[in-house]
């Protein structure tokens, strides 16, 4: 599998679980195996290491290396990054996610508050309520947002097709 910046870490652990279930124990193995899964550019970065690999404990080295060199931070994975299509409580649990262990709650409460459409997070700001909740709110908020957006465009829109001849759209003719 390809290494991914964004997710060094886990990309490291699924790593070593297949180590582990392929009983595979020797440092050069392990350090080929990581080499083989990293890209052209990924390459460039650690090129003195691969070119110049120590005696012993390459794949700690090179672990090492990888993460200094090409991991992306925590604060950089959490910087600009939107909901996209996501409920609020699933773009919690993806920043959570992204910020690491150790990340107060709090810090995630203004992380996540101010990344919401600005009709949710005005409502959800004015609540003390405990994070996790306030993410079940702002699910409901979004959910009810979303339906009245949808039913204010079906049910009001007119294309040029709907209009008269007479250029009125129909609703303001009484009927004989």
């Amino acid at each position: 599998m390809p290494f991914r910046a964004d997710q060094a870490e886990m990309w490291f652990r699924y790593a070593e679980v297949k180590f582990f279930l392929c009983d595979i124990k020797d440092d050069l193995t392990k350090y080929n195996c990581i080499v083989k899964s990293l890209s052209l550019r990924q390459i460039d970065e650690v090129a003195d290491i691969i070119q110049h690999p120590p005696e012993t404990n390459r794949y700690d080295t090179l672990k090492r290396a990888i993460f200094r060199r090409l991991a992306v931070s925590q604060s950089q994975k959490t910087q600009e990054k939107d909901m996209g299509n996501r409920t609020p409580s699933q773009f919690l649990r993806y920043i959570r996610t992204q910020a690491g262990e150790g990340v107060s709650d709090e810090f995630l409460r203004t992380l996540w508050t101010n990344r919401l459409p600005s009709k949710t997070r005005a409502i959800v700001a004015a609540s003390n309520a405990p994070l996790d909740e306030l993410a079940a709110i702002a699910d409901h908020i979004h959910e009810t947002a979303q339906r009245t957006a949808t039913y204010l465009w079906s049910g009001t829109s007119f294309t040029q097709e709907d209009r008269r001849d007479d250029g009125t759209d129909g609703r303001d003719v009484e009927e004989n």
